[in-house]
């Protein structure tokens, strides 16, 4: 129904200036006008209980529309009067102009927004071009709207008819055509396209120029006189230099009675981890972030730290039920009380005198494995978010960073503390966890720093946030939530493609899966005669090789073919796990699928954990009829060694904050869920190495 009446009152729209004239020609605008009048109303309700998605402006611009439509047949039928009906070519102009205008201060034209669903890909001279194009729309809007107006006031409704609902049409028939004549011949002559009418590769994906941003060390964060704590809509809306230091001052009284100086950070707000992490280093203590704050993992990897700084009370007081032993310092109680100013002025000194070198301790997700030590320098990390000021500079000023990431992740800890900090950005204090939330937000500019997992889950209905830009990692951003993106907010999100070891490594913008990546200024990758991938970097101190598949490109892009530590060997022989888990959801009746490896009595074998169209409420062995199918029909592609020979059907996979797959979930429900005969399996720590 609703679809109806948008096709209806769009034709309404068109045919405006002849439907009045044939009803006062008639003498029927009394009847017309109730009809007109309803069918304006039932759109503006249907539109109200059942929110469209799409470019915002664009739609709200079209409920305006009906609105002044509405309000002109009203207002003509209390005064008896078609007077006012007159006056809705003059609203509609004046309704595009406003959104072609307020479109040009944005990030992306209403022209290049329509531009990019043809063409996702334009090069900088395009959008430049269709900047312009936007422009001359704008003065179109202006004159066309200047002679309707002029043609109401004269009040010759033949003379009013013949402009709005003749000679009008004919000029935007004009300008289309022209335009569009126009554009094929700068097509033509634009050497940044291919034959084909494409943008190059060259030309999408190199840097456009950056406003460049003045970045600070982290010994400058609470002590240079020129910057403050970047920390937004909270109460007070600024937290003062004075009260951060304090903060960090109650920090540091309270670890420097730790038992040792490996420090464990399990604080999920981003401000909070900022000053935490300064008050650990300034001791000299080392931080270890764990990147998760779940309990039983606190108690596994209780050897790794001497003590843990939270803000999840709840989490470490369940990690002590459980056998924790270190002791555990909570934020909410280290800072009711303010510090005594010779205190503050002691920590002031210690932040000053902040080595460059000083390190701390990462710990990576364990998505393919076992989690490794990481270790990074605070230089390495100055470092990295200069490349990101470089990336995201005009982006950046007079906006609010917001993020649904943690930053216990490398991911959060780059985008959420050192790039707000060293940039002096504001940071919008409370995270983001539901698309309410994030629709809620003040109008003003925001860049959000978000995943993989939570863009896929946006509700596109809600309102679009005042973005500026949309930063995604930990995974690979689906073809259809980038387009849904562009066509919500009007910005294509950023992918960052960096790991915790290498750090930022690339970067692309774009909406075609085929895109490559643009590598950093400071990253060289080179490959070696095996293929393997080597990186060198001006943020990580040592060269690294890359557990990925890439494909070097021209131009310093990159292409991404998956990882090379998803091969193991099943009785000496190579196995791909990403082929098998190809192999299950190419199955009608599994929707998704987790491959992984137990071990047996020192047997290797194939597990899968599958998301079936039939739902169920918690992991269990999948039925005896369904195993042997899907186990004869996999014989036809895979090897005997590499078929599964447990499967676990599961409600979902298992994901963490950033979208990557939560490997130790995966293992305690193999290990919980094995066979009676399996009771002597375990799972293989040293899985897919």
């Amino acid at each position: 129904m609703s679809v109806v009446l948008k096709v209806l009152t769009v034709a309404l729209g068109a045919l405006w200036p002849l439907i009045v004239f044939g009803a006062v020609w008639a003498d029927l605008w009394r009847y017309v006008l109730p009809v007109l009048a309803m069918l304006f109303g039932l759109k503006l309700l249907y539109s109200v209980k059942r929110p469209h998605q799409g470019y915002q402006p664009l739609v709200r611009a079209g409920l305006v529309v009906s609105a002044v439509a509405l309000t002109l047949c009203l207002l003509s039928l209390t005064f008896s009067t078609i007077g006012f009906m007159l006056y809705y070519p003059v609203a509609v102009n004046l309704i595009l102009l406003t959104l072609f205008a307020t479109s040009l201060k944005s990030e992306q034209s209403l022209v290049e927004r329509l531009a990019r669903l043809q063409d996702p890909e334009l090069s900088p001279r395009a959008v430049r071009y269709t900047r312009k194009v936007t422009q001359a729309w704008c003065l179109f809007f202006i004159g066309n709207g200047t002679l309707a107006a002029a043609s109401a006031l004269y009040g010759d409704l033949k003379l009013w008819t013949l402009w709005n609902g003749l000679l009008s049409y004919l000029a935007l028939g004009l300008m289309f055509g022209g335009e569009y004549v126009l554009r094929q011949r700068l097509q033509a002559r634009d050497p940044a396209r291919t034959a084909d009418g494409k943008s190059t590769a060259d030309d999408t994906h190199a840097p456009a120029p950056r406003l460049t941003m003045p970045t600070i060390p982290l010994s400058h964060w609470l002590t240079a006189p020129c910057v403050s704590a970047p920390c937004a809509n909270v109460s007070p809306a600024n937290v003062p230099h004075v009260e951060a230091l304090s903060y960090v001052s109650a920090v540091r009284a309270q670890l420097s009675q730790a038992p040792g100086p490996r420090v464990a950070l399990v604080i999920t707000a981003p401000y909070d981890f900022a000053l935490a992490l300064l008050a650990t280093l300034s001791l000299g203590q080392r931080p270890v972030i764990l990147g998760h704050h779940k309990p039983q993992l606190l108690v596994q990897q209780q050897e790794l730290f001497d003590c843990v700084l939270t803000d999840q009370v709840a989490c470490t007081t369940a990690a002590q039920a459980l056998g924790l032993s270190a002791p555990i310092y909570a934020l909410s109680q280290l800072t009711d009380q303010p510090q005594p100013p010779a205190a503050v002025a002691a920590t002031r000194r210690a932040l000053q005198e902040l080595d460059p070198q000083a390190c701390f301790e990462l710990y990576t997700s364990g998505s393919t494995g076992t989690p490794k030590r990481v270790l990074k320098t605070v230089g390495e990390m100055e470092a990295e978010a200069t490349q990101l000021t470089a990336l995201l500079g005009d982006k950046l000023v007079g906006a609010t960073i917001v993020s649904t990431v943690f930053p216990y992740h490398m991911y959060g800890l780059t985008f959420t503390v050192f790039l707000p900090w060293s940039t002096q950005t504001k940071l919008h204090r409370p995270q983001i966890h539901y698309s309410e939330e994030l629709a809620a937000l003040p109008a003003q500019p925001y860049v959000l720093i978000s995943s993989s997992a939570f863009l896929k889950r946006l509700d596109f209905t809600l309102p679009a946030p005042q973005l500026n830009a949309i930063i995604s990692a930990g995974g690979p951003l689906p073809p259809e939530t980038r387009a849904a993106l562009q066509q919500w907010c009007g910005v294509t999100a950023t992918e960052i493609y960096g790991s915790t070891e290498a750090g930022v490594m690339a970067w692309r913008q774009a909406l075609s899966d085929s895109a490559p990546f643009t590598l950093f200024s400071d990253v060289t990758l080179q490959a070696d005669a095996t293929g393997a991938i080597t990186l060198s970097s001006g943020h990580v101190a040592t060269k690294l090789t890359l557990d990925d598949r890439i494909e070097l490109e021209p131009e310093r892009t990159i292409k991404l073919l998956g990882r090379t530590d998803r091969i193991v060997k099943i009785e000496e022989k190579r196995v791909a796990l990403n082929a098998i888990e190809a192999a299950l959801t190419a199955r009608p009746e599994v929707q998704a699928a987790a491959v992984t490896v137990v071990t047996r009595g020192g047997r290797d074998l194939i597990a899968a954990a599958l998301v079936m169209n039939t739902p169920c409420l918690q992991p269990q062995p999948l039925p005896g009829a369904t195993y042997l199918k899907l186990r004869r029909e996999l014989a036809a592609q895979l090897e005997p060694h590499a078929l599964p020979r447990l499967m676990l059907q599961v409600p979902a996979l298992p994901e963490n904050a950033l979208g990557k797959r939560d490997r130790h979930t995966l293992n305690e429900w193999f290990a919980a869920k094995l066979p009676p005969h399996y009771n002597k399996a375990t799972v293989n720590k040293s899985q897919e190495q």
